[in-house]
């Protein structure tokens, strides 16, 4: 999950992303996301974003678009990640 914003995505060769895995044990900093949270695309199974492995990727190794977010769930990344710092 791209959690950038547009400023650095478009001035820069690499984004700052989260993990997205379809192992949905529920563990702190994480939040659990269905295709119902998506305004666009497709989730193929349940699956959980961890907000504590954030990493920095250059954009070129990304592939595939999986989804749009819903805004209530960014929020509630968005003050996960708050949480960390």
């Amino acid at each position: 999950m791209v959690v950038s914003n547009n400023s650095l995505n478009n001035s820069s060769d690499d984004c700052i992303l989260l993990p997205l895995t379809s192992a949905i044990k529920n563990v702190p900093y994480s939040i659990l996301i269905t295709k119902k949270d998506l305004l666009s695309g497709n989730l193929l199974k349940d699956s959980r974003i961890r907000a504590d492995k954030i990493f920095t990727l250059e954009k070129n190794k990304i592939f595939n678009k999986i989804g749009i977010l819903n805004d209530n769930i960014f929020k509630k990344v968005y003050q996960k990640i708050l949480r960390l710092f």
